[in-house]
């Protein structure tokens, strides 16, 4: 049985009160395993990754590849799981399957290499911004406006080459896009869940534009005194912030017990000049999740369909992604990883390692210069670590060769067991004490699914802590509110906990 206790002295009444009681019927399970894995399942060309994946049977490189990236998380059997780097398009087979389906049910559901298929009966993917130009704005991809002239004074140049060039299939395309790609979709994202995901509540942030940020990172053109201009006007009206897209998925891991699964990939922090446009707009992307989760910070944000704010105060969440920056190390600008791994309302450690096989690293990432940029970082509140990895085994190990960057990704699948717990702010609400001339009134609302106790103490320090006549287990209306008189009886201070655990 989960259990969590906190004592509810009268002067701490105004730091328990929160939003609406959170609906839960039922424990959630002790343990659930995130993970993040950028798996390299980009292509060089749109349908590509398609190709491969309807076709599980051939014999190509990119078939051999995913059946690896299969075998690496049948490995590791996460339950949620983020692929970063999972080419994003909509055609179908004739069973109506995209590409996000195909990887489930011909790869993951079936066994590679003797693991036990992995089933994940919910999944997601959008369309990233990633080789999207300003003309391409449908969904689907298709140009649904004409671009002007290159020599027009109207063209988009992103990259300031002096050319606008908006037709997919070259690196000079990508410049030119919301987010580096030669062709519409490529590096985009998906998510797998064993656990129900809250479709109708999943937010994204694929259109916020980047200078809607209060302080934004803006690059300056060093040739032009005024600051920050390296975008003119017109494209700063319609540049995006997010490189791929910023996602917030509410996942459902039993009763109505949600964790927000926050995932991104931001821009690699290179590929740019001296204006360091890609590293300050990483920083940024990676500042977005920041404020997302601080109800004080998050204001200014508004997701694609117009709603305002980020998380409430004590809702559970996991960050997942490839932020593309190491906190240590790196290319990337000065402490934009700290941005997460130092904020106060995510637990930051003990940071995922591979000691388990045989490399006593933390990098997820097999550069030219070993990083760690690939993250899984739950919330302090309602959550706890239970354990976590990097799968990155060494030879001799049976599955090095598993890992290398030929064989499957330059990055690793990083893991996190966590613990959903009671949640304070959820589990209790309206919290008030008051005298009414004859005895002391103990009022709050609670959440079903869990149980309530009031217990008492003459001396919390020294004195043992026991139950209140008639309030063990608390009474609960139908409405799940509680009202206990105490009579004032026997004399003196005394200090009041309310014990919370979950239903058996």
């Amino acid at each position: 049985m989960g259990q969590s206790m906190h004592v509810l002295r009268f002067a701490l009444a105004a730091a328990l009160l929160a939003g609406p009681p959170a609906a839960s019927a039922a424990a959630p399970p002790a343990r659930v395993r995130f993970a993040t894995f950028n798996a390299s399942l980009n292509r060089t060309a749109f349908g590509q990754l398609f190709t491969d994946l309807v076709s599980p049977g051939a014999a190509t490189t990119g078939v051999a590849q995913a059946k690896r990236i299969a075998e690496i998380i049948q490995r590791n059997a996460p339950d949620i799981l983020l692929i970063n780097e999972f080419d994003w398009d909509p055609q179908r087979d004739f069973h109506g399957r995209t590409v996000l389906d195909l990887f489930h049910d011909n790869y993951l559901a079936v066994s590679q290499n003797g693991q036990p298929a992995i089933s994940f009966p919910y999944r997601y993917t959008a369309t990233p911004n990633t080789g999207f130009s300003p003309y391409d704005t449908n969904e689907d991809g298709s140009p649904d406006s004409s671009p002007p002239a290159p020599s027009s004074p109207d063209f988009l140049d992103f990259d300031n080459s002096g050319t606008a060039v908006t037709t997919p299939g070259s690196e000079a395309y990508g410049n030119d896009a919301f987010g580096f790609g030669e062709f519409r979709g490529k590096y985009g994202m998906a998510v797998y869940s064993r656990f129900p995901i809250a479709t109708a509540s999943i937010r994204q942030f694929r259109r916020l534009l980047w200078n809607a940020m209060p302080g934004a990172r803006l690059p300056d053109n060093s040739s032009s005194p005024a600051p920050a201009d390296w975008y003119s006007p017109a494209e700063l009206a319609v540049f995006r912030l997010s490189s791929k897209s910023h996602w917030d998925v509410p996942i459902d891991l039993g009763g109505g017990h949600l964790v927000h699964f926050l995932v991104a990939h931001p821009t690699p922090p290179v590929f740019d000049g001296a204006e360091d446009r890609n590293g300050r707009r990483n920083t940024d992307e990676i500042r977005f999740w920041a404020d997302y989760i601080d109800p004080a910070r998050s204001s200014w944000i508004t997701d694609d369909t117009g709603n305002r704010g980020g998380l409430a105060r004590g809702d559970r969440f996991v960050i997942a992604g490839d932020c593309n920056a190491d906190p240590a190390k790196g290319d990337s600008f000065p402490g934009a990883a700290q941005q997460l791994t130092t904020h106060p309302l995510i637990i930051n450690s003990p940071i995922p390692s591979a000691s388990r096989y045989s490399n006593n690293t933390t990098n997820t990432a097999d550069f030219a210069q070993d990083l760690r940029v690939d993250y899984v970082l739950p919330s302090r509140s309602g959550l706890s670590i239970l354990d976590s990895a990097i799968f990155w085994p060494l030879s001799p190990h049976p599955q090095a060769s598993l890992v290398t960057t030929a064989n499957a990704s330059d990055h690793k699948l990083v893991w996190l067991d966590v613990r959903p717990d009671v949640s304070l702010d959820a589990a209790v609400q309206n919290f008030t004490a008051s005298w009414t001339g004859s005895a002391i009134r103990i009022t709050f609302s609670g959440t079903p699914g869990h149980l309530y106790s009031l217990q008492e103490s003459s001396n919390p320090a020294s004195s043992p802590w026991l139950p209140v006549p008639g309030a063990d287990p608390v009474p609960l209306n139908p409405d799940f509110s509680a009202s206990i008189d105490i009579p004032p009886t026997p004399p003196g201070r005394r200090s009041f906990r309310l014990a919370i655990s979950f239903a058996p």
